[in-house]
C-alpha cells in the first residue's frame, strides 16, 4: 500500500469525523435535541446491540470454522466487513421491530428512502470496484464485494421496516376482538 493510499485514508476518516462533529456542534447550538427517544425505546435499543453482538459473534465463529474447513472465501477485510454488517443488520431489524428505531416525533420514511438511495450508490460503487480489481482473486472474493453487501443490508433493513409499517396498519384498521 502506497504511502499517499494510507494518507488519503486518514484524511478523509479525519475529515469524517470534524463534519460529524460540526454537525452536531451546530444542532447543539441552536438548541436542538439531536436525537430524543423514550425509556422504551432505549430499552429496545439495548436489546438491539445484544442481538447485534450475538450476530457477530455467531457469524465470527461459523466462518472461522468454514475457514479452517474449506479455506478462505474471501480477503480478510471482506470478511471483517461482513461481520460488522452482520451486527448492524440484527441491531437494526431488532429496533425496527420494536419501534426503537427512529427518534420521537419523526418519520422513518425519510430515512428509509435516503437508506434505499445510499444502497443505490453502493451498488454502483461495488460494480465500478469489482470492474477495475475484478470480482475474484485467487478463488476469493475481492473487497469490491463490500460495497455489494452494504447495499444488501440497506435493502433488508428497508424491507423489514416496510413489512413492519405494513403489519402495523393492518392492525390498525382491525376491530378490536373484545367488542
Amino acid at each position: 500500500m502506497s504511502n499517499s493510499y494510507v494518507l488519503g485514508i486518514a484524511v478523509g476518516i479525519a475529515f469524517g469525523i470534524m463534519f460529524v462533529a460540526f454537525i452536531f456542534s451546530y444542532l447543539k447550538k441552536k438548541g436542538k435535541d439531536i436525537c430524543e427517544y423514550d425509556e422504551r425505546q432505549k430499552l429496545a435499543q439495548l436489546k438491539g446491540w445484544k442481538a447485534a453482538f450475538i450476530a457477530a459473534v455467531c457469524f465470527d465463529i461459523i466462518n472461522a470454522v468454514a475457514v479452517d474447513i474449506f479455506g478462505p472465501w474471501a480477503g480478510m477485510i471482506t470478511m471483517s466487513c461482513c461481520s460488522l454488517f452482520i451486527g448492524v443488520g440484527a441491531y437494526g431489524i431488532v429496533c425496527i421491530i420494536k419501534d426503537a428505531y427512529t427518534p420521537l416525533h419523526k418519520r422513518a420514511g425519510r430515512y428509509m428512502l435516503l437508506f434505499l438511495a445510499i444502497a443505490a450508490l453502493n451498488a454502483v460503487t461495488g460494480m465500478m470496484n469489482c470492474k477495475n480489481i475484478g470480482f475474484f482473486d485467487e478463488g476469493r472474493l475481492t473487497v469490491g464485494w463490500i460495497n455489494f453487501f452494504a447495499a444488501a443490508l440497506l435493502i433488508i433493513i428497508d424491507i423489514v421496516y416496510a413489512i413492519d409499517v405494513i403489519i402495523k396498519r393492518s392492525r390498525a384498521g382491525e376491530p378490536d376482538e373484545e367488542d
